[in-house]
């Protein structure tokens, strides 16, 4: 990361909610932009990222 500046992370849309009956799990999905701007010659990137949380009643 030292050769990156993270400029903005952002939601994409709306995170999604599952709810599972093996288990009882509950799951959440969401998606998000990370914008970052590389040190070296300014080039901006953006690297999608999948978070998947998951919760039941125990935890």
């Amino acid at each position: 990361m030292a050769q990156f500046d993270i400029t903005s992370i952002d939601v994409v849309g709306y995170p999604d909610y599952l709810n599972y009956k093996m288990e009882d799990q509950k799951v959440v999905q969401s998606w998000w932009n990370l914008n970052m701007e590389r040190k070296s010659d300014s080039k901006k990137i953006v690297m999608p990222i999948l978070f998947i949380n998951i919760f039941n009643d125990q935890d």
